[in-house]
């Protein structure tokens, strides 16, 4: 990213910034924040639809706490998507390592 790009992300971001602050304070409420994470594994072995194969699935069970009160989110997923979902967490981590985003942390 060029010197000269940098600065107008810098200027943008200085505009909004006090405004963002205040709304997050103001508005956002009290922050949601997790709890635990339970999980299963169920390997369905044999149906009449699957005749010698099986059907692996992951069953989630995802506790978060809302202020006072907590709720618990169920979900359910193969491990082909759960695998899609890995990959595309582990490219996101990459890109918030990467030269720029360490260049723009430094700067804000």
């Amino acid at each position: 990213i060029s010197h000269e790009k940098m600065e107008r992300i810098k200027s943008c971001y200085n505009q909004v910034h006090p405004e963002m602050e205040k709304y997050i304070k103001d508005d956002a409420g009290p922050r949601t924040k997790y709890e635990d994470l339970d999980w299963r594994l169920e390997v369905v072995t044999g149906t009449r639809c699957l005749i010698k194969q099986t059907s692996p699935e992951l069953k989630l069970s995802l506790r978060l706490i809302h202020g006072r009160s907590s709720s618990v989110n169920n979900m359910r997923t193969s491990l082909t998507h759960l695998n899609k979902i890995v990959r595309k967490l582990e490219l996101a981590v990459q890109e918030s390592e990467s030269a720029a985003a360490k260049r723009l942390s430094k700067i804000f």
